[in-house]
């Protein structure tokens, strides 16, 4: 398993100990969730800039002055 695999099951063995229920194998999920991520990080990288929400400024308009 990846590191990252490894930090994404430990948020599910979270679930699980909690009661809730997977939607699927611990893997199948991992597989899912981070299909869904790398898809989500590709439409990101390849979209226009323009489209992408505006980073926060981190002055305010009074300390622009």
């Amino acid at each position: 398993m990846t590191d990252d695999q490894n930090h994404m099951s430990s948020h599910l063995e979270f679930i699980t100990r909690a009661g809730r229920q997977l939607p699927g194998s611990t893997d199948l999920t991992l597989a899912a969730m981070s299909s869904l991520l790398d898809a989500f990080s590709l439409r990101w990288q390849m979209s226009d800039e323009k489209n992408r929400p505006a980073a926060r400024s981190r002055t305010t308009k009074s300390s622009r002055r």
